[in-house]
């Protein structure tokens, strides 16, 4: 079986359909970690050290399921900014999955 980032990544298609899903939400969590619960694709794809146009497609995703919001820009060509939808618990979960969906200690059946 593979092992550190492709285990992660073949584990994320099995479990979300794309190889990244599990790092990007890595990353968001790390980025947020602090006080502030914004990020951008950039902030995001530098932390998770992946293609903007890889985590674009993840925070689509993550938008269209209500786990972060698009937040408007105040000029056309501003950073786009998305915040983590917090309330009820679900942002929390996906999170401690992806987590564990790292972890190789697991072991294998």
């Amino acid at each position: 079986m593979a092992r550190g980032k492709e285990a992660l990544r073949d584990r994320s298609y099995a479990i979300f359909g794309n190889r990244y899903v599990a790092e990007v939400v890595t990353a968001i969590a790390e980025e947020t970690a602090g006080a502030g619960s914004r990020v951008t694709v950039r902030m995001i794809a530098s932390r998770a050290r992946l293609n903007d146009s890889l985590v674009q497609l993840v925070t689509k995703r993550l938008v269209n399921a209500e786990l972060l919001q698009r937040l408007p820009q105040d000029r056309p060509r501003a950073a786009a900014y998305h915040e983590v939808q917090r309330s009820g618990g679900r942002w929390q979960a996906l999170v401690d999955l992806c987590r564990r969906l790292a972890d190789d200690s697991d072991g294998e059946m």
